[in-house]
């Protein structure tokens, strides 16, 4: 039985059953999805997940069109920053290896295309930024790449949203 948004997340990560296909269908029908599992997915940054969950298992049509149409942004919007991140990060690629540069992509950005396989075409796993790893003396360089790519430097005004 499924009683809360955290147990909707445990039987959407682990291989899920017939039965407890039926338990996820039965609380969605019971819950106010935007006021119960979004702000749950959200907090553990999973709405994609969920959304391949349900597409994967039929269960969409489980969600009111308002709560669709929001997840649907969602992940769209997500895999058009994805995109953008990928397109980036060929400009910084070819900067870095034209440079012979050595460097290793680490965590979310690499992890995406290596570890989620994804018919539906749409980004499992979302992120913010691309880490990257190099060798500290190299940064003079890497900072010219950058630069010479467009990319700039600054801090953030939290106040006039300006760098």
């Amino acid at each position: 039985m499924i009683n809360n948004s955290n147990d909707v997340l445990r039987y959407i990560i682990k291989q899920t059953t017939t039965h407890e296909l039926e338990d996820i269908e039965e609380y969605l029908k019971r819950i106010s999805f935007l006021d119960d599992l979004f702000p749950c997915l959200a907090r553990n940054r999973v709405i994609n997940v969920f959304y391949h969950f349900l597409v994967k298992n039929n269960l969409t049509y489980l969600l009111d069109k308002t709560s669709y149409r929001l997840i649907n942004q969602v992940v769209t919007f997500s895999s058009l920053k994805v995109q953008e991140y990928e397109d980036l990060f060929k400009i910084i690629k070819k900067g870095l290896n034209e440079s012979e540069i050595p460097y290793v992509v680490l965590k979310g950005f690499h992890l995406n295309n290596a570890l989620y396989e994804n018919p539906y075409g749409f980004i499992l796993r979302d992120y913010n930024d691309i880490d990257i790893l190099v060798n500290r003396s190299d940064l003079s360089r890497i900072n010219n790449v950058l630069k010479n790519n467009g990319f700039i430097q600054g801090n953030l005004d939290r106040e006039s949203l300006l760098i």
